[in-house]
């Protein structure tokens, strides 16, 4: 039971008393000796607000395709309601980008599809918060790190390596930067005959 105090009052959060209405709020009675029903007073506080809480925080990171686009979803309760909004790690507000980057009025932040000409780092790869605030107080997510993947044709090399004749030699698949984080090796071949698989560099 938590109870506040004063000269005048007394405030008992002890819901089972006798002084508590069936709901669950508190109430303020008047503690003055004088039993006269015009000098009692009561006043009733809603005891049901809470500050901001994630119901569904964003995911640490959010890679997608150039042309497809993507929806990253930030959920929110809180009484009184919240209001939700988004940062960027330097504490910037994200604000909407035409044609680019929208943020729907439940909270959820739109990348939009676009093309390569249209790549900018400051909304394609960059570090996104979801922030909520109401009159308890204010939250922030976690980083969630946003990357666009490029949508465009590539090819692997593998580079000839000298080794002398009785000792290992080593060589390795080569992979464009661009797509080296999406792309998995799944085997080598001398002619047709499979020699290794699942990884980026074979030993013969």
């Amino acid at each position: 039971m938590r109870t506040y105090s004063s000269s005048n009052y007394a405030i008992s959060g002890e819901t089972q008393s006798s002084s508590s209405s069936s709901s669950g709020n508190v109430v303020i009675s008047s503690s003055s000796s004088s039993t006269s029903s015009s000098d009692l007073q009561s006043t009733t506080i809603t005891s049901n607000r809470s500050g901001p809480r994630f119901l569904l925080e964003p995911p640490t990171k959010v890679h997608f395709l150039n042309d497809s686009g993507t929806v990253i979803t930030c959920k929110v309760a809180g009484i009184p309601p919240v209001r939700i909004w988004w940062s960027l790690s330097d504490g910037t507000t994200v604000s909407d980008v035409h044609g680019l980057r929208h943020v729907r009025p439940n909270g959820d932040l739109v990348i939009s599809p676009f093309s390569p000409s249209m790549f900018r780092q400051d909304i394609h790869a960059t570090i996104y918060r979801c922030m909520a605030t109401n009159s308890i107080g204010t939250i922030r997510s976690r980083n969630c790190e946003v990357r666009a993947v490029i949508q465009q044709p590539y090819s692997v090399q593998v580079y000839g390596e000298y080794a002398i004749a009785g000792n290992t030699g080593h060589m390795k698949c080569q992979i464009p930067a661009f797509v080296r984080d999406y792309v998995k090796v799944t085997a080598w071949l001398k002619g047709d005959a499979i020699v290794a698989t699942k990884s980026e560099s074979i030993r013969i």
